[in-house]
């Protein structure tokens, strides 16, 4: 017998019995008071099968909750790895403390910062398992307020008005099916974005680890001319020390002869071509010096040095980001140390040109290819942000994308 045709419910109903309508109240109480022996009567009752469509629906929302809830407990286990293999990266920081590797635990501290940064990606999936807790926590609430209205017909004896409410409960679940089915795959979108911005930090890691292989090469070379530089100046500077005491023998030598001689214009003579002769080596001293000089700034032209500048020293706000915060691509201020060094407790190391460094004098700025302030240190073209506003800007953003 159909329950879906009107024509049906005319034609070949009858008049239900009081034994029937009993019947029908007593599935009904049962189906309100314990859905489970309801659901296990309905197996063996067609007519208490047709008055509880929901409970397949039901199971069916069930077996999604425990879906659900088997993701959430899998995403905290991977907290947890996470959050291990933090720790021994940390770990491997504090060993690599060490100013002999620095550059390593500069590598290790520009992967801190992108383990962080997965870390606030699983921190923002741990915030949308929490919705999901809440999704689902509405939907029981919804199969309860089902349940509820369930309640208010079961001393109706119209069979055709309890077939229009169920129509329309079950048009409300399919409602609620297909919600569930548009937050799965909000679900697959959003685990799909993790795991893009994932493979990003990974490529900047690599770019990174790239850029600091240069860098190390570089400074390697420039370790090299500068070792030769210094052993050039060495020799000329025992040249100059061995002329010199050649002069000083030399003119001993005459000052003893004249001791022992008569004064003639001969040996005055000498004595003058010999002052004349000291004069010239003097001279020639001075000019070599100088052309040294020239030689070693003309070497360090267009090179730079990393140093961390003096307490004492005053640095413009064009100036370059520290080496720490170029390395993490993150803000940086013109304090001597700036805030994140601070925070970090790790050494401020700045670029400075290498004639200002090595001479210990203000850079002439002749053929020089950086631009850097009177005491050497790089600087940009425009000033840098003002670090905590920077801060402020980025906090406003992450609330008004929460929000």
């Amino acid at each position: 017998m159909s329950f879906n045709n009107s024509k049906d419910l005319s034609i070949g109903l009858t008049p239900p019995s009081s034994a029937a309508r009993l019947h029908t109240r007593a599935v009904l109480l049962t189906y309100c008071l314990d859905p489970q022996a309801a659901a296990g009567a309905s197996k063996d009752d067609p007519f208490a099968r047709h008055l509880n469509p929901f409970m397949p629906k039901r199971a069916d929302t069930g077996a999604q909750l425990s879906t659900l809830n088997n993701r959430m407990r899998g995403l905290a286990m991977d907290l947890y790895l996470k959050e291990e293999e933090v720790r021994l990266l940390r770990e491997n920081v504090a060993r690599l403390s060490d100013p002999e590797r620095a550059s390593e635990a500069e590598i290790i501290a520009s992967k801190d910062a992108d383990i962080a940064a997965l870390h606030q990606e699983l921190w923002r999936a741990n915030q949308k398992n929490e919705s999901t807790d809440r999704t689902a926590r509405l939907q029981r609430e919804h199969i309860q307020v089902l349940q509820r209205d369930l309640n208010k017909w079961k001393n109706v004896g119209d069979v055709e008005a309890l077939q229009v409410a169920l129509e329309q409960k079950n048009e409300e679940l399919t409602e609620v099916c297909a919600d569930l089915e548009a937050f799965k795959f909000e679900r697959t979108h959003d685990k799909q974005t993790i795991k893009t911005h994932a493979e990003q930090i990974e490529q900047q890691k690599q770019e990174m680890n790239h850029q600091a292989a240069v860098i190390e090469a570089h400074q390697q070379e420039m370790q090299r001319r500068d070792a030769e530089a210094v052993e050039k100046i060495q020799q000329l500077e025992e040249q100059l020390k061995q002329a010199a005491s050649e002069a000083g023998q030399y003119i001993a030598k005459l000052e003893q002869d004249l001791k022992h001689r008569a004064p003639d214009s001969e040996t005055m003579k000498k004595l003058t071509d010999a002052q004349v002769q000291i004069g010239k080596l003097r001279a020639s001293a001075t000019l070599a010096e100088r052309n040294l000089g020239n030689i070693v700034r003309s070497k360090l032209v267009g090179a730079v040095f990393l140093r961390r500048p003096d307490p004492s020293t005053i640095l413009t706000e064009e100036v370059l980001c520290c080496y720490n915060c170029w390395a993490r691509n993150e803000q940086c201020d013109n304090k001597v140390v700036c805030r994140r060094c601070a925070d970090n407790r790790v050494p401020c190391r700045r670029w400075r040109c290498a004639a200002s460094v090595v001479g210990e004098t203000v850079c002439p700025r002749v053929n020089c290819p950086h631009n850097h302030d009177w005491n050497g240190w790089l600087k940009a073209e425009v000033k840098r942000p003002v670090w905590w506003l920077q801060g402020a800007i980025r906090r406003v953003k992450m609330v008004l994308w929460w929000v």
